[in-house]
């Protein structure tokens, strides 16, 4: 259900901001996660794992997006690897808690503690202000109604979207074209995760990451030889290069 959150958080946070949509998708998925801790049945759980799956498909791209709008050109590059590495400390203090807490407040509980993000919210709504990027470029009506049109027109930027994600789609539509990079993400997760062992029976272990290996090495040659280097450009200066590049 996350490609279905993420598709729909981001065309909200072009047309609406980015800072209102992250407040409301944070909102969202904390109700949920909360009334999971309640649920009465079976059913009922399922259905609020899966809106809460579509509440958490949104907050990764909206999230980048309004934080590297807002963050300096030189500092941007740090500031991505530390996002990510979120994904891992948020991992590490789950683990933490489930092993000190479970014991004493059961499955339930564990639910509750997962919606206290919503907290989060008090703090944007109060220091967070909204990414200049978008106050700057707005979303109009004209541009709402061709965005396949700009789509096709930076097909390029959308090829190299999931290496430099944030810095190189115009602001009229880098909300959702940071849901569309989330979601090749988790595809190419996806993907790895049902095929692996398949060809581990066909290409044995050593083959099947000798194959990895020239994917990888195919990424490497295609960023050095297409990718433009963004290091201390603003944002506008890249949207800049991308339009004369696509003409």
């Amino acid at each position: 259900m996350r490609p279905v959150g993420a598709f729909l958080f981001g065309m909200m946070a072009d047309r609406f901001g980015r800072r209102p949509t992250l407040m409301i998708d944070i909102i969202a998925y904390s109700v949920f996660e909360l009334a999971s801790a309640f649920a009465p049945s079976l059913k009922f759980f399922l259905i609020m794992r899966a809106l809460f799956g579509i509440a958490m498909g949104g907050e990764w791209g909206v999230g980048a997006a309004l934080a590297f709008e807002t963050l300096p050109a030189e500092g941007r590059g740090f500031f991505s690897g530390l996002l990510q590495e979120g994904y891992v400390v948020g991992y590490l203090f789950a683990a933490l808690v489930y092993g000190t807490l479970f014991p004493f407040i059961g499955w339930r509980g564990m639910f509750v503690i997962g919606a206290l993000p919503a907290f989060l919210v008090i703090y944007i709504r109060t220091k967070v202000e909204e990414s200049p990027a978008w106050l700057q470029g707005r979303v109009s009506r004209q541009a709402e109604t061709h965005l396949a049109k700009d789509i096709v027109a930076h097909l390029g930027s959308f090829l190299f979207l999931v290496v430099l994600m944030s810095e190189i789609c115009p602001t009229r539509i880098r909300g959702r074209a940071m849901s569309i990079a989330t979601v090749c993400l988790w595809c190419g997760t996806l993907i790895v995760t049902l095929t692996f062992l398949s060809l581990v029976r066909v290409l044995t272990a050593p083959g099947a990451f000798l194959l990895y290996a020239l994917i990888c090495v195919a990424a490497v040659v295609f960023v050095w030889r297409g990718v433009p280097e963004t290091k201390g450009r603003s944002l506008e200066d890249i949207e800049s290069w991308w339009r004369i590049k696509t003409g």
